[in-house]
């Protein structure tokens, strides 16, 4: 200090203590806990009479709020006093008194942060419900027990209120990453949540509205999903009692999706596109012949198939195809250089954002064989008879409810088909057997 002409002021400046108060926290070799001071002075505040009583709690109640599992959701109850107008009258009542009485009963024994440690693995969980979001940062200490690290959690907005229970979860995930942004970036971290649909915002490429932006912004983050399956920890249980208001997203959540496997088959005798969408319990198959028009063949496909699966009222659904091209593409993670399908990709890009959720995958020639078979058909190959036997059997599982409803949509299946496929005797059996 001497040599870099620094001072130090000796009643500012104090050495060998265990614990000392910083910035209104009390710094000590188990980790960060509020000053007594602090909580003392919420304990001993009246009901508040007015607006601006109100808010000055609640800024007191703020400046803890890392300390405090699901804040937003323990004071939500006093939103409507704040937003009264000077006319309006302010009325405590019986509720309001409630929530204060539980937020004082959290402080007598708040939880004692600790910071992150160097070489260990983070644990981020998330939540969501009607009208918050919230999420707590943990690491196991050298004991393998589990420490909270920071917790947060904020009101929706108007506009994120009406947010599918997807969409929020996924907020959720997005919000915390960015306000923890300075403690996860350095480290590895599992995200836990009770729901996997954390899982496929993760891993699958994802594009639709929000939740594609949010995936996207997520990729500088070492980021890995983990099934809450267990309960391990006092912390993780408080903070699930916190946030167990979740029957009606669960039930949202685990709705399966539909299906559509594409394909499209080219030669010097024709072009032709054949589509298998699977809706929970029912499978669709659908053809379309069309004159061979360089590689448009998979991509007018798929294309089809958008409309059809949006006419059926799809709204969740996973795309697989064996054209890594066509799935590159939709995603992003190809360019489009032909301007032959530039078009396309724009019409695709309309169509998926008709859906709640998209997942493209592209998948083995092998997986995707009866995409292929029927577009073979579509195409005038010929096909041996055991397959043929075998398609028409998957047609069947379609009901006789399903074709009344949607009779519109097979006549205009029926009208795409300007030419025969194949002989008398098997377009007979495909006729029976609810072929078109």
């Amino acid at each position: 200090m001497r040599k870099h002409g620094l001072k130090m002021n000796p009643l500012k400046c104090v050495f060998g203590v265990s614990a000392g108060d910083f910035l209104g926290f009390v710094i000590h070799q188990k980790g960060i806990e509020v000053d007594k001071n602090k909580t003392r002075a919420i304990m001993e505040t009246m009901p508040p009479s007015n607006k601006k009583e109100l808010q000055s709690l609640l800024g007191k109640i703020n400046f803890l709020r890392r300390f405090i599992s699901n804040l937003s959701g323990k004071t939500k109850v006093f939103s409507p006093l704040l937003r009264l107008k000077k006319e309006e009258e302010f009325r405590w009542d019986e509720n309001h008194q409630k929530a204060f009485e539980e937020i004082k009963n959290y402080l007598i024994n708040l939880p004692v942060m600790v910071p992150p440690s160097e070489g260990g693995k983070l644990k981020l969980y998330v939540s969501a419900n009607d009208s918050t979001i919230a999420g707590m940062l943990s690491q196991d200490d050298e004991n393998g027990i589990e420490k909270s690290i920071y917790y947060i959690s904020r009101m929706l907005v108007e506009a994120e209120i009406r947010y599918t229970p997807l969409e929020k979860l996924c907020l959720s995930l997005y919000y915390a990453c960015t306000k923890l942004k300075h403690y996860i970036k350095p480290y590895d971290v599992f995200v836990f949540c009770r729901n996997n649909v954390i899982k496929y915002m993760l891993s699958k490429p994802i594009v639709h509205s929000q939740v594609g932006k949010w995936a996207l912004a997520l990729t500088e983050y070492s980021l890995t999903f983990v099934p809450l399956k267990a309960t391990k920890g006092q912390v993780i249980v408080d903070f699930l009692v916190d946030h167990s208001n979740l029957t009606e997203q669960v039930n949202y959540l685990t709705t399966k999706s539909w299906e559509l496997f594409f394909d499209g088959s080219k030669h010097e005798l024709g072009a032709g596109i054949r589509l298998l969408i699977i809706s929970p319990g029912k499978c669709t198959p659908n053809e379309m012949q069309m004159n061979p028009r360089c590689n448009l063949v998979a991509k007018d496909g798929i294309l089809f198939g958008f409309r059809l699966a949006i006419d059926l009222g799809a709204r969740n659904i996973i795309i697989r195809g064996d054209s890594q091209l066509v799935i590159k593409q939709l995603t992003r993670e190809y360019k489009c250089m032909n301007e032959k399908l530039l078009e396309c990709n724009s019409r695709a890009t309309a169509l998926l954002n008709s859906f709640d959720e998209v997942q493209l995958e592209h998948i083995s020639h092998n997986e995707n064989e009866i995409a292929n078979e029927l577009a073979q058909i579509a195409s005038e190959y010929k096909i041996s008879r055991e397959c043929l036997e075998s398609l028409v059997w998957v047609r069947n599982e379609l009901s006789d409810e399903h074709y009344s409803n949607n009779a519109y949509l097979i006549k205009e299946m029926n009208s795409r088909n300007t030419s025969k496929v194949i002989n008398g005797k098997y377009l007979k059996k495909f006729h029976e057997s609810s072929m078109y």
